[in-house]
């Protein structure tokens, strides 16, 4: 496992895994939510790598929207406000679908 909830809005995000599911769910009891899992990676070395993750993206009851994005911080870091977090471009559409770019880590990136 290893996944660690953030919540920026402070919106009341939760994270679970349902009886006999194999992926997580996230929920927000706000209208407005900033929220979403993240992962250290220990003892990373240069090379290429490729980030995904399949969502499955519903507005909540009160309509809206909803997208979701992959981050990484090379440096290490944990906040998801940084400016060193990359992120993906927004996953958008209702349903699951799957967000994937690859990315070449150079020794000087993760100094």
């Amino acid at each position: 496992e290893g996944w660690a909830l953030f919540d920026v809005t402070g919106s009341g995000a939760r994270v679970y895994r349902a009886a006999g599911e194999s992926y997580l769910s996230l929920d927000c009891s706000a209208d407005t939510c900033i929220a979403g899992l993240w992962q250290r990676l220990d003892d990373l070395s240069a090379g290429d790598y490729l980030f995904e993750a399949d969502v499955f993206l519903q507005p909540g009851g009160s309509g809206g929207s909803v997208s979701a994005r992959l981050g990484y911080d090379a440096t290490g870091g944990v906040d998801p406000t940084a400016p060193e977090v990359i992120w993906s471009s927004r996953a958008q559409a209702t349903g699951w679908q799957r967000i994937s770019w690859a990315e070449k880590w150079s020794q000087e990136l993760m100094a």
